[in-house]
């Protein structure tokens, strides 16, 4: 039989692959000739501006070729591409901006249209970052890609594909739970259980694009979506459901700051309960929030500092007494430390640092997690050179715990080279600035190995 033309009328000089696609009725060529299009597109960059227009219509309907994988994961991720050079072409007045606006219209509703129909949990990954990645190329353009309308559609569309998926984790969950499953048959419900957790994951991370990339005009899609962000985290849901709503919230105070304050009356309470959740990863989430709350929650959040300090230096307490901890509780538990320390240098005014930073002194050092340790010892550094005397204590009773951390911690793969060097250099002028005896006591205080690493320390600075 003839072949038949797909797409008619393109018109595309030189553009013989594009040709192809709509000619071959070989899956094989149509997913080669795809692949050759986007190698294309992102080797020449701005000079395939003369091929964009007729490769969306070639590849736009193509995202629903549910014949072949390698198809539509191609048609996805070659528009980001298309759309970082039409942009390009748009600053270089090769083109105006009316047709880039359309196209990213055009380009992001097709996918959404396409997530809701999807059938293969990993195209469907590949149609989530291929929106994000649109997001972020439309950046600096922002709201004029992406209006409040739309911003309401791709939000509610990402939340959907969120619960979705959750609800497919759950019931993967229940089948493994049938007496006449066996141990081949839960290796792969756990597999495909793994693939929606992260797309769920990736979903949660696009929204958390919307929030950084339209600050304070995601707030009126939030008064629109809360309601539902808030059912994932009633206490009936699963702690992964939960978690990946905490997500949402921790992006939507980091980013839009004393703003998102009309809001704490109804999510900083989920934060703190689920603060002290038995699973390590939803405690994490909620002690992050707790902590940009303290940072950027403006003047609303200080209605809720102490309360936050109380949960945070229990959830330390109850995590550091867990014999055997793994590694994941060690993680939330760097994080709640974190927190606490953040909450103590950016409302120093609201409680009583006189107990509470010789609680945070007590709970170092960190244990694994080296992404807060720049900032917890930071905070630490700062106290120590300011002399700081709640942290140091009465008559200096604090100090040998004080040079302990810092000598510990010196040189560590916890720290990088210039918290090194500051930590060095503080445990250098503690040596020459305290009395003698006053030294000799302290070097008493402290264990044995770490007299050692204080003497090379002293050496090594000294030569």
């Amino acid at each position: 039989a003839e072949r038949k033309l797909e797409f008619e009328n393109l018109n595309v000089s030189g553009g013989s692959t594009l040709g192809l696609i709509g000619l071959t009725s070989s899956l094989e060529e149509k997913a080669t000739a795809c692949a050759m299009l986007c190698s294309f597109a992102n080797d020449i960059k701005e000079g395939y501006f003369p091929y964009v227009e007729a490769t969306v219509k070639v590849m736009l309907p193509l995202m629903e070729y549910y014949l072949n994988d390698e198809v539509r994961k191609c048609a996805v991720s070659i528009m980001p591409t298309l759309l970082e050079i039409t942009i390009s072409a748009v600053k270089e007045r090769k083109a105006n901006e009316t047709f880039l606006y359309n196209m990213f219209s055009t380009v992001t509703k097709k996918m959404l249209e396409c997530t809701d129909r999807e059938p293969d949990t990993e195209v469907l990954m590949d149609f989530v970052a291929g929106i994000q990645k649109c997001i972020q190329m439309a950046k600096p353009l922002g709201r004029k890609c992406i209006n409040q309308d739309a911003l309401e559609i791709i939000g509610k569309a990402l939340l959907n594909l969120l619960g979705k998926s959750m609800q497919k984790i759950e019931n993967l969950e229940k089948r493994k739970m049938r007496k006449d499953i066996d141990e081949e048959a839960v290796e792969k419900l756990d597999m495909k259980a793994e693939q929606e957790d992260h797309l769920s994951f990736m979903a949660a991370d696009c929204i958390g694009t919307l929030i950084k990339s339209h600050r304070q005009a995601f707030l009126g899609t939030f008064d629109k979506l809360g309601r539902a962000i808030m059912l994932m985290l009633h206490p009936s849901r699963t702690a992964l459901t939960r978690k990946y709503a905490v997500f949402i919230i921790d992006d939507l105070i980091e980013f839009i700051g004393a703003d998102s304050g009309k809001y704490f009356r109804k999510i900083i309470p989920p934060l703190l309960r689920y603060a002290k959740d038995k699973d390590p990863a939803l405690q994490q989430a909620c002690v992050y929030g707790l902590a940009v709350s303290a940072e950027h929650g403006g003047e609303t959040f200080n209605n809720y500092v102490n309360q936050s300090l109380k949960t945070l230096g229990e959830a330390i307490t109850t995590n550091r007494k867990i014999p055997n901890a793994t590694d994941d509780v060690k993680s939330a538990t760097d994080n709640a430390i974190s927190a606490f320390a953040k909450t103590c240098k950016f409302r120093g005014s609201r409680i009583d640092l006189s107990k509470a930073l010789p609680a945070f002194l007590h709970w170092l050092p960190l244990e694994v997690d080296e992404s807060e340790a720049g900032n917890v010892y930071s905070i630490f550094c700062s106290l120590v050179e300011s002399n700081n005397k709640h942290l140091l204590g009465e008559n200096m009773n604090f100090l040998p715990q004080v040079v302990k951390i810092l000598v510990m911690v010196c040189g560590t793969t916890m720290i990088d080279q210039n918290m090194t060097g500051r930590m060095m250099r503080l445990v250098v002028n503690i040596n020459k600035r305290i009395p003698k005896n006053a030294l000799q006591a302290l070097k008493a205080r402290l264990p044995g190995p770490v007299k050692e690493k204080m003497a090379k320390i002293l050496a090594h600075c000294n030569k």
